[in-house]
């Protein structure tokens, strides 16, 4: 039972056993003592309601979560593609110069004479074809491809998307599948952080502090994607699209994986004849350029923060 009605219970027979042991009843008392009684309980309840405000603050915590839970913000990116992470990039640095005559200082003996034979005893024409055939060996019309954009001469980049060749190649690898797992991961931590402080913001969303696994192909993902990429020099990669539950702390997402690699060569290539005649092509012959390769795979994700 309530606890004040236990209390009143309790003086009530206390007074009566005092009231039968010390003194007799006479006529007119009764109406005295239910006047007295009835002033007692009036103390008790007065009690009782002025300590009312200390026993809702002991539960305070537990009102605040039922009347005003908190809330997450949610506010959309402004425009996309966003990106959201960069590392490194293309176009740039010795395996993309060209007829420049690089120096052979510090290539070994080997390379050298790889470089020799192919400066010196082949014919462009030949020093194509080598490159044809090792390339088509790998890689089949997509390595003759590669071969061709390159002694044509126009150096514009080649984008494969991921319904190409290379780019499904890439998307069935065990190395994207290491990527896109740390990328989802990444986010969700980022998610969470924001969530913590009471609001999502897309425009804000980043990972550039996440250490994303670096892209190298090997023959185990493909030939054709170690022949004509192998290891690569750039990622970017960028939000197409963001909806956040903020009552289920759910989220789904589309990205977007740029991966680029320069398609040419430098002095560290040179362990091959295929290779020795693409170096001499590119860097002691007019009209060769070399020119960028790069994966544009699309991926969704969902999950909880």
């Amino acid at each position: 039972m309530p606890e004040f009605l236990y209390n009143n219970k309790a003086v009530n027979q206390r007074q009566e056993r005092a009231g039968r042991q010390t003194t007799p009843r006479h006529p007119g008392e009764p109406g005295r003592y239910l006047s007295a009684q009835s002033r007692v309980n009036d103390g008790n309840i007065r009690h009782i309601l002025r300590g009312a405000p200390s026993a809702v603050q002991t539960s305070s915590g537990l009102i605040q979560r039922l009347v005003a839970p908190g809330t997450i913000n949610v506010s959309p990116c402004s425009t996309l593609p966003r990106q959201i992470f960069n590392r490194g990039g293309c176009g740039g640095g010795s395996d993309f110069t060209h007829n420049d005559f690089q120096s052979l200082s510090g290539v070994g003996a080997a390379g050298r004479a790889l470089v020799w034979q192919a400066d010196n005893l082949s014919i462009d024409f030949r020093l194509r074809n080598d490159m044809r055939l090792e390339l088509g060996l790998l890689a089949g019309s997509e390595g003759w491809r590669m071969v061709d954009h390159f002694t044509g001469g126009s150096g514009t980049t080649l984008s494969h998307d991921s319904s190409s060749t290379l780019g499904t190649a890439a998307l069935a690898s065990a190395m994207f599948t290491r990527l896109n797992t740390a990328t989802v991961a990444a986010i969700e931590a980022a998610l969470t952080a924001m969530a913590a402080s009471g609001a999502i913001d897309c425009n804000a969303l980043s990972i550039a502090g996440a250490r994303l696994p670096g892209v190298s192909f090997s023959f185990s993902d493909g030939f054709a994607l170690k022949g004509i990429i192998g290891g690569t020099q750039g990622l970017r990669i960028n939000i197409t699209g963001l909806a956040v539950d903020p009552v289920k702390r759910t989220y789904d997402i589309g990205l977007q994986y740029l991966i680029c690699d320069d398609f040419g060569v430098d002095t560290d290539d040179l362990y091959s004849p295929a290779l020795a005649a693409f170096w001499v092509l590119q860097h002691r012959r007019a009209g060769n350029l070399p020119f960028i390769n790069e994966l544009d795979l699309s991926q969704s994700a969902s999950g909880s923060f």
